[in-house]
């Protein structure tokens, strides 16, 4: 398939999770699976040893850290709600899902892997402390507490699959050769993700009522400045290290779910609209990069700087 058409398969998933997710969220709970799946496959092509961190990973989770502060504090004299939103959606952290599109688009999967863990474990750190900070529940939860209720969500998605691959990768490299092989076939599962994403996501909002949508069109069009904003100073980031399409999967494409997850746990639950609309942004910036690879305007090869790693 080529770029446009996968920019279409995008658009025809977003919409039918869109038109569909009445009949869709029975099904929705196959998304920790397809979550496994999609990390499965790529660690079965990645050594131990390629998994390094580098300025550009240090980098990108500062911007993160510092930027979601900044949003935060500078918002919240205006709109509290709205502060919280914007503060979540910089501060989410990558998704599982960027290292389909990540190498999709020609990007090197072990950067894009190493980052994801890290950034998910500083995630996991900062977000306890600035939610007992906020205190938008009212509740004083402890901060190991939160600490141990965000790991408990995140850790299971990420290790699972990676002690399950280096596992595969021990008993018999040739098995796990033979697993990576299906890389073609995750962009398909990943549009699947995408279906029941949508899908829980117009659920979430139609359970909640229409009584403020003002709020609800605030909220998506500041999460839609943030999406546009991170993907492109990202690709300046990246291309700092020769790393343009790493960095700008790296800081755009968020964790959507444990986003929402924390948003409503933690924050005022209104404020979770604004990473539900990040869901819709980030994909359709997916579509149109993936659209754009198809000339080659943002392939690796265009990259002077981008190496194809060998294997021996």
């Amino acid at each position: 398939m080529g770029g446009y058409g996968r920019t279409l398969a995008i658009l025809g998933a977003i919409l039918s999770g869109v038109l569909l997710y009445r009949i869709l969220m029975p099904i929705t709970f196959l998304m920790p699976y397809l979550i496994f799946t999609l990390l499965f496959i790529p660690f079965c092509g990645i050594s131990p040893r390629d998994m390094r961190f580098g300025k550009l990973h240090l980098s990108l989770a500062l911007f993160q850290v510092v930027v979601c502060l900044a949003v935060y504090f500078g918002i919240r004299q205006f709109d509290e709600i709205v502060a919280q939103g914007a503060m979540i959606c910089v501060l989410a952290p990558t998704a599982t899902a960027a290292v389909v599109i990540g190498a999709l688009l020609g990007g090197r999967v072990e950067i894009i892997v190493s980052y994801t863990v890290l950034i998910n474990c500083i995630v996991a750190v900062v977000a306890p402390l600035l939610f007992t900070y906020i205190d938008a529940t009212g509740e004083t939860i402890p901060f190991v507490e939160l600490l141990i209720r965000i790991l408990n969500r995140v850790m299971p998605i990420l290790l699972l699959p990676l002690i399950s691959a280096l596992i595969i990768r021990k008993i018999s490299l040739r098995t796990a050769v033979a697993i990576n092989k299906l890389k073609s076939y995750t962009f398909y599962i990943w549009l699947f993700s995408v279906v029941l994403t949508m899908a829980s996501t117009v659920d979430y909002i139609v359970q909640r009522g229409w009584d403020e949508w003002p709020k609800y069109v605030l909220l998506a069009v500041v999460a839609l400045f943030i999406a546009i904003a991170q993907y492109l100073i990202g690709w300046r980031i990246g291309k700092r290290f020769g790393r343009r399409i790493e960095g700008c999967q790296l800081l755009g494409q968020k964790n959507t779910i444990l986003t929402i997850w924390m948003a409503q746990n933690f924050l005022n639950p209104l404020a979770s609209i604004a990473p539900a609309a990040y869901v819709l942004w980030q994909n359709l910036i997916n579509g149109v990069e993936l659209g754009f690879a198809k000339g080659g305007h943002i392939s690796a090869e265009d990259d002077p700087n981008h190496i194809i790693p060998t294997r021996k």
